[in-house]
């Protein structure tokens, strides 16, 4: 069955986990600056770091899987990977070998390497089920062993974060914070919950909404980005120190990222509002 990938040329592979790496390295960096924050770092500059160092990084990352993206599958013992403008079919003869990706950036995947010295980089979600096929055609083991394949096995069997599944994340979740900090920054500044818009009418009330939430959505994005480095630091180290207790991590962290974020957030805000 064809698999949806990403077929990279090994410079544009390079390319694209540095991208990866500077915009998720980016994340705890700004996270620091948001907490450790002072008069002189204003929203605008906040917002400048955040678009400059995480999120074009991340959208150029993006573009270049959409423009390398194939679909990949095993059919009449060949290997065919297919793009819009071109289609490559490998016989078993033609491969060296297979080996997964040791570091998975930008994702998950492996090299198939041919023996005219040519290879290609296949980014997939879980590399499992195509090694195991790979493995079958060119009558080798698949070294579905390995810790970046164990790794991707666990990580996979949680699925993804769906589009709507982020909207509810910080867009949804994030009114939470937002509104009781927005009603409290109107009261000490205007007297009230709708000071600002007796004051001034709506658009500035409403403008002023919008930058509270602007600022409680980056705040969350850092957060999580932070929260979820960690996880993937300690589920990719125990894949390859404790192969066996790599599903049993990945259970844990993903809790734990839940568990952090969804009840760290409005634990936060009691503290905020009534510590001493």
């Amino acid at each position: 069955m064809p698999t949806n990938a990403v077929a990279y040329p090994l410079v544009w592979r390079i390319f694209s986990a540095l991208l990866i790496a500077m915009s998720r390295a980016s994340l705890p960096f700004l996270l620091i600056a948001v907490l450790t924050r002072t008069s002189s770092i204003t929203t605008q500059m906040l917002i400048r770091a955040f678009t400059i160092l995480f999120a074009v990084p991340g959208i150029a990352a993006w573009l270049v899987e959409c423009a390398f993206a194939a679909t990949v599958g095993v059919t009449d013992d060949t290997l065919a990977i297919a793009r819009p403008e071109r289609r490559v079919e490998i016989p078993p003869r033609a491969i060296a070998r297979i080996t997964p990706w040791i570091v998975p950036l930008p994702g998950s995947g492996l090299w198939v390497h041919l023996r005219s010295g040519q290879r290609y980089g296949l980014q997939v979600s879980d590399p499992s089920p195509l090694l195991k096929a790979l493995a079958e055609m060119c009558g080798t083991t698949a070294p579905l062993d390995h810790p970046s394949v164990i790794y991707a096995r666990a990580k996979h069997s949680w699925g993804s974060w769906r589009s709507y599944h982020l909207a509810f994340k910080y867009i949804v979740f994030g009114l939470v914070p937002t509104l009781p900090i927005f009603r409290l920054r109107q009261f000490i500044t205007y007297g009230g919950t709708f000071g600002l818009y007796y004051q001034q009418g709506l658009q500035p009330y409403v403008q002023e909404f919008v930058h509270y939430w602007v600022q409680v959505l980056i705040s969350l994005v850092l957060y999580a980005g932070a929260l979820r480095g960690v996880a993937e630091t300690v589920a990719l180290t125990t894949a390859w120190m404790a192969r066996a207790r790599a599903a049993t991590a990945r259970r844990i962290v993903e809790i734990g990222c839940r568990v952090l974020y969804y009840g760290g957030i409005p634990a936060f805000l009691l503290w905020y509002f009534f510590a001493d």
